[in-house]
């Protein structure tokens, strides 16, 4: 999952499970935001994105993943 999305890049080699040794590293990150409701007006948010990849070795080579937003809080 996280870890196929992360490191599945053009131009790098196929991500393969079995060859693939590390962690997935997680972070929170905070924004503010402006909201749009489905009526159309926006009101001021504040948003906590959390985000993930991987990092370790695919086949011998290291490799970090490239971060993906996997959660959105305070909507």
């Amino acid at each position: 999952g996280p870890a196929e999305a992360s490191l599945t890049q053009p131009g790098q080699p196929p991500f393969d499970p079995s060859t693939f040794q590390g962690e997935i590293v997680t972070k929170d990150v905070v924004i503010d935001a402006q909201i749009r409701n489905p009526q159309g007006q926006t009101a001021p948010a504040t948003l906590t994105l959390t985000m993930t990849r991987a990092v370790g070795t695919l086949g011998g080579q290291a490799r970090e993943g490239r971060w993906i937003i996997t959660k959105i809080a305070g909507v």
